[in-house]
């Protein structure tokens, strides 16, 4: 099984053996609420529609599948070290991100987020800002494996 490189709740990584033998090899494999990808990334098809409703996530994946630029990953990467690692780090990256207008920066701080946050909770409040608590992780790290592993499937 591909995993995925976000935390999401609704994730479907522990069912997908129940799923994939249902959807088979479809010729077009449609997702309209991506979220993780994790059926995705499992099922075998000629082509995909992939959507979700959060421009951060789909700006994610916009920039994985950006043939032209193979520096997204190890612009994420910048961003995981100790000092980040903190909930003061985290507090001014988030507040960074809901300042942000520009998408790649967006996506790349949507991973830290990601993966810092708890639970890897996926929550705007009615201004549109990103406001999940800090998760108190001892050493999250990058997925730079598994979005490289998502940039070859699509």
């Amino acid at each position: 099984m591909n995993k995925t490189f976000l935390k999401w709740c609704g994730n479907k990584t522990k069912v997908l053996p129940h799923i994939i033998p249902h959807i088979g090899y479809p010729k077009r494999y449609c997702e309209p609420f991506g979220g993780s990808l994790a059926v995705a990334l499992n099922t075998p098809a000629e082509q995909y529609i992939l959507n979700d409703v959060n421009k951060d996530l789909v700006a994610i994946y916009q920039n994985l599948m950006n043939p032209n630029d193979s520096h997204f990953i190890q612009y994420c990467e910048e961003l995981f070290t100790p000092e980040n690692n903190t909930k003061e780090a985290y507090l001014d990256l988030r507040q960074h991100f809901n300042q942000a207008t520009d998408p790649t920066e967006r996506a790349r701080l949507f991973i830290y987020l990601n993966r810092h946050c708890f639970n890897g909770l996926s929550r705007y409040n009615s201004k549109g800002g990103f406001n999940v608590p800090f998760g108190k992780y001892d050493k999250p790290s990058c997925p730079s494996e598994e979005m490289m592993n998502f940039r070859r499937a699509f």
